[in-house]
């Protein structure tokens, strides 16, 4: 991890390549922590068994469909970066070439959608076909990762010998896994970078290619520079975790004062302050309470008397307090109806949660707002005495029933501005919103030019309803929403 040392060896080792690579759970409940590390600086490896995609339709299905959800969430997170797709088991189609073209076939449909995919060359295949037991096929995948690597424009910039220096330095500070902004200032002082412009500027750089972690949406955050970022992984594992695999295990790592609140955490997603400072040391609540914050995976929750708590959304658990049917319609309680439509693109994992994060701290800045009632699919929002919404994720759609009428136009605006603050930084993030008005959904626009029925009950109160949104201050709840 000597940066100094590339630069002393520059003639003799001036083509060496550095990776850095994290490890992350496998279980769907960690799927919400990808949009943090998943950067355009990257170079993805989609692995799959060969042999699922041969088997029955039905395991076939469900890996083409977990294969297809990566993909699609590296080109959400990561548009344009390289995607070598990596096929283990060779031996299973060994001497098979018929069922060899038939895979390959199968994937070459999978494939077309995403263009930024290595194509193996050697082979004349869209994947690479590799032998665990035998090492067959590795050393042809090493060197299309490294090629492709190298031609990465990251890669190939020009940096400054000051930053390589600095990072080197950092990186070598006698600390654990973080060091403060401004002992990186004074280290970058000693070396010759003068501004502070500059700083966060190699900083940003080196958090895009994974080498260190830089957040700066709140002053807690861009007090810390993370220099150990599976470190940051885990301290973040150590809350959102696998009910099913590791309830057991943390209630053995606390005493028996904070039983319940680990009970707690698992069936009503709810963590409470002492357990979180247990969990993660003391001095360091504050700073994860922050990234956290940041990036939607929790939110103060306001609706406790007694405890200081947080909502951790992508905790919840799989009871359903309502129906939310598969076929076009919607959630089964009365009120305006509308549809978030992501079919045409994906509605990626997490991003119903963090919706719901984002109602759940705007529903707890009204003092007036009932307690919301949460699982893993749909939930029950109030926003104050302006009435309920209902939320619901299903099949590519997220379902909303607003109980208000009167208010509907406003919350729906509300939400709106949510979605739009979600898409910050996610450019192929893409959805169409429809309105239901006499027993069909109409696109928004058409709603809204036309203004139908029962969204705009008049022109007038259509232009009141319009005219009262700059009041509701979402913007800039939505810039605060992360500051304490």
């Amino acid at each position: 991890r000597s940066y100094a040392k590339v630069i002393r060896s520059a003639n003799e080792s001036k083509n060496d390549l550095k990776y850095t690579i994290w490890d992350f759970g496998g279980q769907k409940v960690f799927y919400s922590l990808h949009p943090l590390f998943l950067t355009s600086y990257g170079v993805y490896v989609l692995v799959f068994d060969i042999r699922k995609l041969i088997g029955t339709q039905e395991v076939k299905k469900s890996a083409l469909h977990y294969m297809k959800y990566w993909l699609n969430s590296v080109t959400l997170y990561a548009p344009g970066a390289p995607i070598v797709v990596v096929g283990t088991f060779k031996d299973s189609i060994r001497g098979r070439m018929d069922i060899l073209e038939r895979l390959n076939f199968t994937l070459q449909l999978l494939l077309a959608h995403y263009p930024q995919y290595v194509k193996n060359k050697h082979d004349n295949l869209v994947f690479f076909p590799i032998e665990n037991k035998t090492g067959e096929g590795i050393e042809i995948l090493s060197e299309v990762i490294e090629a492709v690597t190298r031609q990465q424009e990251c890669v190939n910039r020009n940096v400054s010998i000051r930053w390589l220096r600095c990072l080197d330095y950092i990186l070598e500070e006698n600390c654990e896994s973080w060091i403060s902004y401004n002992r990186v200032v004074e280290l970058a002082r000693i070396i010759g970078i003068e501004t502070n412009e500059e700083v966060s500027h190699m900083l940003s750089f080196f958090h895009e290619l994974g080498v260190i972690v830089h957040f700066t949406g709140t002053p807690e955050l861009n007090s810390i520079v993370t220099t150990n970022p599976q470190w940051l992984v885990g301290e973040i594992c150590k809350v959102v975790r696998d009910s099913t695999l590791h309830r057991y295990h943390m209630q053995s790592l606390v005493p028996q004062s904070l039983k319940a609140d680990v009970e707690a955490l698992f069936d009503h997603a709810l963590a409470s302050r002492d357990l979180l400072e247990k969990l993660w040391e003391k001095d360091k609540v504050e700073f994860m309470l922050d990234i956290m914050r940041q990036v939607l995976l929790l939110s103060d929750w306001k609706f406790s008397k007694t405890d200081t708590l947080y909502l951790v959304p992508s905790l919840r658990c799989d009871r359903s307090m309502y129906q939310c049917s598969k076929s076009r319609s919607d959630i089964r309680v009365p009120g305006l109806k509308a549809i978030f439509d992501f079919s045409e693109s994906f509605l990626p994992v997490g991003v119903f949660q963090r919706l719901v994060c984002l109602c759940v701290i705007y529903s707890g800045r009204d003092k007036n707002s009932q307690q919301p009632l949460l699982d893993k699919t749909t939930s029950t929002i109030s926003f104050g005495n302006q009435g309920r919404i209902h939320l619901c994720e299903n099949d590519e759609k997220i379902y909303v029933t607003f109980e208000s009428a009167q208010n509907a136009w406003n919350h729906l605006q509300i939400l709106l501005a949510m979605m739009r603050k979600l898409k910050t930084g996610v450019v192929s993030l893409r959805w169409n919103l429809e309105l239901k008005v006499d027993g069909d959904y109409v696109a928004y626009d058409k709603v809204r030019q036309k203004k139908m029925k029962p969204w705009f009950q008049t022109i007038e109160a259509a232009q009141l309803k319009s005219s009262s949104v700059p009041n509701l201050d979402i913007s800039s709840y939505l810039e605060r929403l992360c500051v304490k």
